[in-house]
């Protein structure tokens, strides 16, 4: 395994970041987007959807979602703001037109929560009311149907929390209850059965789930109890820990307890105090830092973070990489890339560098690239 360095500017504190499969996106203290990579799926040719460290003119944003290779921003108002990719009418402005800037999305209204799958978008309103749009071909809009939508359009469902977005298939919490759409050809609706389901239906689970985690082909949950479930695809035991089935369409109850739980690739992860626990994907987690704090999980990489300057993070095989922060990391965020954010603003990436997502400046690359912002 090969690792680079590469240097961001940034004039500004990162109060976030978060990356999709071909760019990542961070968001400064006073509310500046900066984005680099390509915002474009393979094949897609369009001269005004790439751009290296180009400024999104949002002011005041306070929260971003990638996903795939489209990006949407809430600002300090409730306003939402799309951009990327739109093959599929994930941009919510009515075409099908790649856009390489923000594009409001005036039908939604105010939203407070957005949620980015590989090519579609869901967004809540204050008011608990989900509305989605993009691609729709497993259902997972949540419309009735299996065609997509240029623009949004409300889910039948009220009263949500919070909206969770998988590769194909969406969930939100309702007082507690867990309600899913979308793909459910591995189980990852929780409902039992499989193929594909196009209206909202509640996880039949006899408890109250606090958060939801969802991956490429499962979920997990954490309930009132810190008690920690999964459901979906099985092959590697992401659900059990043990291959008793490919699949378990029903919620499975782990026996593990904790806060949190991060569903990613095909692997289920918690952290424990100073270690981590891990199922599925057979990573190999050697010593950990101190008082795990966050934790996150694709494919290739688990990292983590604890209380000191140090992420560690551990491959398929055990090979650990250490990286110094210049500050405690707060967050740990991942899709085809794991991303920490400190403290002090820093910023460090590991993972897969496709389509510049890393921002080196060297276009499509293949190797892992570590990130250091300065």
């Amino acid at each position: 395994m090969i690792w680079k360095h590469a240097a961001i500017a940034n004039n500004g504190t990162v109060a976030s970041m978060t990356v999709g499969l071909n760019h990542a996106c961070m968001l400064d203290a006073v509310g500046r987007l900066k984005c680099w990579g390509s915002t474009l799926p393979a094949g897609v040719e369009d001269p005004n959807g790439v751009w290296e460290t180009a400024e999104a003119a949002i002011a005041g944003a306070t929260d971003i979602s990638v996903g795939g290779s489209t990006s949407c921003a809430l600002d300090g108002q409730g306003a939402l703001y799309c951009w990327g990719s739109n093959q599929h009418g994930q941009l919510g402005d009515g075409t099908t037109h790649h856009k390489s800037m923000p594009t409001r999305i005036a039908s939604v209204g105010d939203a407070v929560d957005v949620a980015v799958g590989s090519n579609f978008v869901c967004a809540l309103q204050p008011n608990g009311q989900p509305f989605c749009w993009g691609a729709n071909e497993s259902g997972q809009l949540g419309l009735g149907d299996t065609d997509d939508r240029h623009t949004p359009e409300p889910v039948p469902l009220m009263g949500a929390s919070t909206i969770y977005a998988g590769a194909n298939h969406a969930c939100a919490l309702v007082q507690g209850a867990a309600w899913c759409w979308g793909s459910n050809d591995h189980g990852q609706l929780g409902i039992g059965g499989g193929g594909t389901v196009v209206l909202p239906q509640r996880v039949d689970a006899l408890t109250s789930f606090k958060s939801l985690s969802l991956g490429t082909h499962h979920t997990c949950a954490v309930d009132e109890l810190d008690d920690v479930w999964c459901w979906g695809s099985n092959r590697d035991g992401q659900v059990s820990g043990v291959l008793f089935d490919e699949t378990a369409p029903e919620p499975y109850r782990t026996g593990i307890s904790a806060q949190t739980v991060v569903a990613g690739g095909d692997a289920s992860c918690v952290p424990a105090g100073n270690s981590i626990t891990c199922w599925g994907d057979a990573f190999n987690v050697g010593a950990t830092p101190a008082s795990v704090r966050a934790l996150s999980v694709n494919s290739t990489l688990v990292c983590a973070v604890g209380d000191s300057t140090e992420m560690r993070c551990w491959d398929v095989d055990g090979q650990v990489s250490v990286s110094t922060m210049p500050a405690p990391a707060e967050r740990l965020v991942s899709a085809g890339h794991i991303c920490a954010l400190s403290t002090s603003g820093d910023v460090r990436c590991v993972g897969n560098g496709f389509g510049g997502a890393l921002g080196n400046g060297l276009g499509f690359i293949a190797e892992p690239v570590p990130l250091v912002l300065q």
